[in-house]
């Protein structure tokens, strides 16, 4: 155990880092950890209503098997690339280390920056679906229905109670990512089981040929091949996150291997577990499509129909459980990326930012920014509740384009310099990037489209809008400020 974290350390000294962080994660802890953050179960129930609306039952299993396959090539990607820099910056970090040093500051300043986007808008997106599932379990147990206000102030509150957790030391949250990860894979199968046996004995089961053939198009749109395109956001969304474990890497013990690990296995297990989950929910509704969006379209609502209010109010308390884990996990990972930027000197109140705590070893400002940041989101909706379902879009595109990044990178300038590290591809290394590079950006594009026709200023896509302000407010501060200062990660590479 000591020479793995003197390892470790070495490492991260190696790269260009002093150890500052609480390795209180083993391999275990730390793929416990990225699963729950990636959350796949929170997810597809809060996108459920909207999924159901943009292809229906077909597109939703057929695009979810599709990106599946995708996205596990794009985790393989990114954890051989993890494997060589272990390091809290993750994609931020791996973008400068595989740049030129010319570029480096640039490539990885506007990594990180769509990262810490995607992952923001991921904080705020758990916040309001926790609020949104707590309002609905309310109704079903004969409560009013919430306003917009009520819900945004549950959802500034959860993220309050994250914030106080993130700042523990990081070990006090260990055996809660374990639990959370049974939680979610045991919530998946009970959820499933109860409302398929359910709604079997009332003959309300959808039959095979109506959950993998029947389409639905709520959009608007005459054309199912661009309906289907924009349907994709359900299936990439809910992937989302999966680079945590890097995130993680200077806090896991052995994270040249168990980080890369984490990576992988959670796509893995995140594939499998949705792909039960959507099974359960769509052979509950797919019967009436039409019928159940004009009813309520919500997850909780399959759950009500199926097993009644009692059994649906308790299951609609799993997922909101669920919900909870998956946004504390969340936060932490958004935490360390605000993190691992400011310790290089990339944001404003980058002297603050980097502090960490000296008795819980935790970057305590940067937790405190992370929620306050994730409020002012939540408060959007009560200005535009559509502006803030952009939101999810602005959060996959995030993702996305921070992970299709370093893997161009590793493919062009450092495709003969890039040294392995011990989870490596061998010689597939680059036809799966490639294929990685090319999936991420043209889905990224689609989320740029319309999403309802015909387009008003209450339906229209605003992703384009908010991409467009956030990566202003990047454009400035580099040009003003980080670009006279900022001079990237440290781009050592060291031996294991």
């Amino acid at each position: 155990m000591a020479d793995t974290g003197d390892k470790d350390d070495r490492i991260l000294q190696d790269l260009g880092y002093k150890p500052e962080l609480f390795r209180g994660f083993g391999c275990l802890m730390n793929f416990t950890f990225c699963f729950t953050a990636v959350a796949v179960i929170s997810s597809i129930s809060g996108l459920f209503p909207t999924a159901i609306l943009t292809g229906g039952p077909a597109i939703i299993m057929w695009s979810w098997i599709v990106v599946s396959v995708f996205t596990v090539l794009v985790a393989l990607s990114l954890a051989e690339i993890c494997s060589t820099y272990p390091s809290a910056g993750s994609v931020y970090y791996w973008a400068g280390a595989l740049a030129s040093a010319k570029h480096a500051p640039l490539v990885s300043y506007f990594t990180g920056w769509f990262n810490f986007l995607g992952n923001i808008a991921g904080d705020a997106f758990f916040g309001y679906s926790f609020a949104s599932a707590v309002n609905g379990a309310v109704i079903m147990n004969g409560g009013r229905e919430m306003s917009t206000g009520v819900q945004v102030g549950i959802g500034i509150a959860v993220c309050f109670i994250w914030t106080v957790m993130n700042l523990l030391r990081i070990d006090k949250q260990g055996w809660m990512t374990n639990f959370a990860a049974i939680w979610q894979t045991s919530a998946t199968i009970i959820i499933v089981v109860t409302i398929l046996v359910t709604c079997s004995r009332q003959h309300h089961l959808a039959s095979p040929d109506q959950v993998f053939f029947q389409t639905y198009n709520g959009t608007g749109f005459s054309s199912m091949g661009y309906v289907t395109l924009i349907g994709l956001l359900s299936a990439l969304y809910s992937f989302s996150g999966y680079e945590a474990g890097g995130h993680m890497a200077e806090e896991t013990r052995g994270a040249y291997k168990s980080a890369p690990m984490g990576i992988l296995w959670t796509c893995v297990t995140s594939a499998i577990v949705g792909f039960i989950y959507w099974l359960g929910l769509l052979f509950a509704s797919a019967s009436d499509v039409a019928g159940f969006v004009s009813h309520s379209g919500s997850t909780t609502s399959i759950f009500e129909k199926c097993t009644g209010t009692s059994i649906g109010f308790t299951l609609s308390l799993i997922l909101i459980v669920n919900m909870y884990f998956s946004g504390q996990s969340s936060l932490t990972v958004t935490a360390r990326i605000v993190f691992a930027m400011a310790r290089d000197g990339a944001l404003p109140g980058s002297s603050i930012l980097k502090v960490v705590n000296s008795k819980t070893q935790t970057p305590t400002a940067t937790v405190i920014l992370v929620f306050l940041v994730d409020s002012l989101l939540l408060l959007l909706n009560l200005v535009n509740s559509t502006a803030f379902i952009a939101v999810t879009s602005i959060a996959t595109i995030g993702y996305q384009i921070s992970y299709a990044i370093p893997i161009f990178m590793r493919l062009t300038y450092s495709s003969n310099t890039f040294v392995k590290g011990p989870f490596n591809l061998g010689r597939f290394g680059e036809v799966t990037g490639w294929i990685s590079v090319i999936f991420l950006s043209f889905t990224s594009l689609c989320f740029l489209f319309p999403t309802s026709y015909p387009i008003t200023m209450q339906n229209m896509n605003y992703t384009p809008l908010i991409l467009i302000f956030t990566l202003a407010i990047g454009i400035i501060h580099w040009n003003f400020f980080a670009k006279h200062d900022f001079t990237g990660p440290g781009r050592k590479r060291a031996p294991v």
